[in-house]
Parts: structure tokens; sequence; C-alpha cells
């Protein structure tokens, strides 16, 4: 075997490390890991997209689930711990997330729905409230826990308390990859490479 060949070999496997190593995804040079553990749980990263509005950068997001799809019903009633994970290009108001959180809610689910949703979303409310601002570069974490609780922690640190119910968190979910989503790119970005 000559040098040459010996140096591509090196060069070759060189890479091939690499790309393990490397983080799944990266996007507006935020960089997604290509799994996580929630709740003993070892999830995938589905997909990350970015959220904006006209020359507004809000937020990109990357959504970690146990088995990954394409398919966005299959995800919203996928079983199991879920994640979420919202890293802000930009300050928000808790204003701002409650009434972008309201306003998914009431695009993508009925009258009756978003009435048996009611106290739940005043309890999502009341954290976002406490939570107050979010800065630009704060890490949002919107999670589903092996108990069926949706979790709200900031930069790591857990916020409020749980809100007990699995179909609150899938509601949660329809904001982004519902029929209505808050953004078409986004949803294609969460829904993965393959959507």
């Amino acid at each position: 075997m000559n040098k040459a060949m010996i140096y591509r070999i090196v060069l070759v496997a060189s890479l091939l490390l690499a790309s393990i190593a490397a983080p799944a995804a990266e996007i507006q040079g935020v960089k997604f890991e290509d799994s996580i553990r929630l709740a003993d749980t070892r999830l995938e990263l589905n997909g990350v997209g970015l959220r904006g509005v006209v020359f507004i950068k809000g937020y990109v997001a990357g959504l970690y689930v146990p088995q990954k799809t394409a398919d966005a019903e299959a995800l919203i009633q996928q079983k199991g711990p879920k994640r979420m994970l919202l890293h802000m290009l930009r300050r928000a108001e808790a204003h701002d997330f409650i009434d972008a959180f309201d306003h998914g809610l009431r695009k993508n689910l009925k009258e009756d729905q978003l009435l048996f949703m009611a106290p739940r979303m005043e309890q999502l409310s009341r954290t976002m409230t406490e939570v107050g601002t979010v800065n630009k570069g704060d890490v949002v974490a919107l999670d589903l826990g092996a108990g069926g609780s949706t979790r709200i922690a900031i930069n790591g640190a857990v916020r409020g308390s749980a809100i007990f119910g699995p179909d609150f968190y899938s509601a949660i979910l329809r904001i982004f990859i519902g029929e209505r989503p808050v953004d078409q790119g986004l949803k294609k970005g969460l829904l993965g490479p393959s959507a």
C-alpha cells in the first residue's frame, strides 16, 4: 500500500469519525444533539426549524421523540416522553408566549376541546407570567414526562408546577405541527428531512 492510499484511508476514517461526533443538526448557529435522555428514555431528534415572521427571527426549535417519523399526527399521538426545545433568537415577554399559545390552540382545537383545556391553559399562563421575560440566547424546554405531565424549563431550571395530561401536551404540539401550525416552514423542519 502506498502513502497516497494510506492518506486517503486516514482521511476517510477521520471524516467518518467527525460525522459521528458532530451534532445532528445546526440552524442559525444553534446546534441540536441527535439524541437526549428525558425521564430515563432516549429521545431522538425528529427535526429542527426556524420560527420567523418576515425579517424577524423568533426562535429555532427542535423536537425530540421516542420514535422518529415524518407523520405529524403520529408524532402528536406518540406515547412516552417528548421535548420541544426552543432556542430564543430574540427577547420575548410572558404575554408574547401566552398570546402565541392561546392563538395556536384556538386555531387547532374545537370549542369543546378549548373549554376542556382552559384550566390547564390558565396554569400554563401563570407559569409563563412567573417566568417573565425570556431573553435572546435562553433555552425553553417544553417537556412531556413519563407520568404524562407537561413541565416547562428555562435554561434547565424547571418553572411552575406540572400540568397534568398527555392530551395537553398533544394540544401544545398541534401549535407547532398541527393542521394549522404557527409557521409552515417550522412545521416542515420539525417533521424532519424526509417530510
